[in-house]
């Protein structure tokens, strides 16, 4: 009896210790939180371990969403203005990101970190506009792709670090280069480019030290100079539009094009990424990216190669005198000799005139300047002469034999001379009164006598002539 009384008590006891333990395991579950809201977001986290945030306002850190291990996939929309720094930090089994805003974004360095370890595929970043203050993503090894649907703003060097990330655009693409950010180019300035951009982060995390960063920076400008390397000093910020010049910037990267000529291989436009360690190697490597069609992505030497084109390579060579018909000229990658026949001008050439001589001109090839051949001299014409100014005399006004003029070139070879007036009297005039037969004879015995003067006056000029 008194056993049965300890041992219904006892029963009782095991009964109720049951009922709680049920009861404290689902109390358990309960807490293990599915839903809830953080600043100004509602969140939910499916059996799947996908995570949803719905809301506007800034998306900050909270540990329900950072190092949790739980999550495979994240999806953000609202009205989100910005995604804080390591926001998302930590989630090593996150597959995918997908975040939509229906406002600007603004995406802070490293939202999205994971050191190593993740399975990370895609990130897709939609907004109207999506600003990057540094890299929001930071992985050593796997690759992965970031997607932006928007016009996309990107501070100098945002994806630098990053060894195996594709980047694809498919809107407009700027690069924002802040006031007093120097650009390097020539002889080592993918090196000085990457030393510069840590002290220039350096710097923006931590501006209560610019003794550091003015001495860094004297350093690099110095150790430029030295390499003959030139660097550029933007005085106020600028927005460029982002082309195959300033994209480099963008992956803190220099472009890089060869064209294939008739013995070599070319290499397609692409971009030298600054060093980044690579546990596999166990040392920094370069990275080497191609833009094509919006996306920029790692490719391997051989999606650069461009086969030998056949055509020779005749740059900087010029055509030298081969013969009296050709000139030459050899490609500087495979030797052979090319053939063409001169382009044949004239120089030096001038007609002969009156008194001087004429030359026929030199023949030059125009492209090479050979001297092909000697002109010959053309031997003057002479004058061409025609008497000019001649007149006869008369009884009263002397006369003039003319001047020999060349007809050409206008000069007078020989000046002509005065013919004396003539002097013979002024006939009488005609009378009315009647006149005897004696002096009619007298009358025709003197017009004989003047007639027989006036020829002897002209067979004396014929004579002079």
């Amino acid at each position: 009896m008194k056993n049965s009384m300890i041992k219904k008590p006892i029963s009782i006891l095991l009964s109720l210790l049951m009922v709680l333990s049920v009861f404290g395991g689902m109390a358990f579950t309960a807490s293990a939180e599915s839903s809830g809201t953080y600043n100004g977001f509602s969140w939910t986290l499916g059996d799947d371990g996908a995570l949803s945030i719905t809301g506007s306002g800034s998306i900050g850190s909270n540990d329900r969403w950072r190092s949790n291990g739980e999550i495979t996939s994240i999806s953000a929309t609202g009205a989100i203005e910005q995604i804080d720094r390591d926001a998302f930090f930590g989630n090593q089994n996150v597959t995918s990101y997908t975040v939509e805003s229906t406002t600007d974004l603004k995406i802070s360095q490293d939202a999205f970190f994971v050191y190593q370890g993740s399975k990370m595929e895609t990130i897709t970043i939609t907004a109207p506009k999506i600003t990057l203050t540094n890299n929001p993503y930071y992985n050593y090894d796997e690759p992965m792709e970031l997607i932006f649907n928007g016009d996309v703003y990107l501070n100098p060097g945002a994806f630098s670090d990053i060894l195996t990330l594709s980047v694809h655009f498919n809107d407009n693409l700027y690069v924002v280069i802040p006031a007093g950010y120097y650009v390097f180019s020539g002889p080592g300035a993918d090196e000085l480019q990457s030393w510069y951009k840590s002290i220039a982060e350096e710097q923006l995390s931590h501006p209560e030290h610019p003794d550091d960063y003015e001495q860094q920076l004297s350093d690099i400008l110095a150790y430029a100079d030295e390499q003959g390397c030139t660097y550029t000093k933007y005085e106020e910020e600028t927005t460029e539009l982002v082309n195959e010049e300033t994209i480099g910037l963008v992956f803190g990267s220099t472009y890089v094009a060869a064209q294939p000529n008739c013995g070599a291989n070319g290499t397609k436009a692409y971009y030298v990424g600054a060093g980044v360690w690579n546990d596999s190697v166990g040392d920094y490597v370069d990275s080497y990216y191609l833009y094509e069609n919006g996306t920029y992505r790692l490719v391997t030497a051989d999606d650069l190669v461009m086969a030998p084109t056949g055509e020779h390579d005749y740059t900087d060579v010029e055509w030298t005198f081969f013969d009296a018909a050709r000139h030459a000229r050899t490609c500087t990658v495979c030797g052979q000799t090319e053939y063409a026949a001169h382009d044949v001008i004239v120089k030096g050439a001038g007609d002969a005139d009156c008194t001087n001589e004429g030359y026929t001109g030199d023949e030059f090839c125009s492209v090479c300047g050979a001297k092909l051949s000697e002109g010959t001299i053309i031997p003057a014409k002479g004058h061409t002469t025609a008497i000019v100014g001649a007149k006869e005399a008369t009884a009263t006004e002397d006369g003039y034999t003319g001047d020999e003029v060349c007809t050409v070139c206008g000069e007078t070879i020989k000046t002509g001379n005065v013919i004396p007036a003539t002097g013979e009297p002024t006939p009488d005039e005609p009378t009315d009164e009647p006149t005897d037969n004696n002096k009619g004879g007298n009358d025709f015995i003197g017009k004989l006598f003047n007639w027989l003067i006036e020829l002897f006056r002209m067979f004396t000029r014929w004579i002079q002539k």
